[in-house]
């Protein structure tokens, strides 16, 4: 009787074995991303203003860190939604 891959991954022992991997690999990658998620979620920036417009408030964060902010200053009105 000739064996083949597909008989081979039918076995009980095997399908078993190969979920465990799966599961395995799932929970490592998932907890790889969570960390790398919360690395980048811990940087603190500290500002100490007052009586600051959000357009000088902006620019200040922009200037602190290397980050950009979209933002509008206009205020969309009820009737366009």
């Amino acid at each position: 009787m000739k064996k083949t891959f597909s008989s081979f991954i039918k076995q009980p022992i095997v399908k078993k074995t190969l979920l465990y991997v799966k599961l395995t690999f799932a929970l490592f990658l998932l907890t790889l991303l969570h960390v790398s998620a919360k690395v980048h979620s811990q940087d603190k920036i500290n500002l100490n203003v007052k009586n600051v417009s959000f357009d000088k408030l902006f620019d200040l964060l922009e200037k602190k860190k290397a980050i950009t902010l979209f933002y509008t200053t206009t205020r969309p009105s009820l009737a366009e939604q």
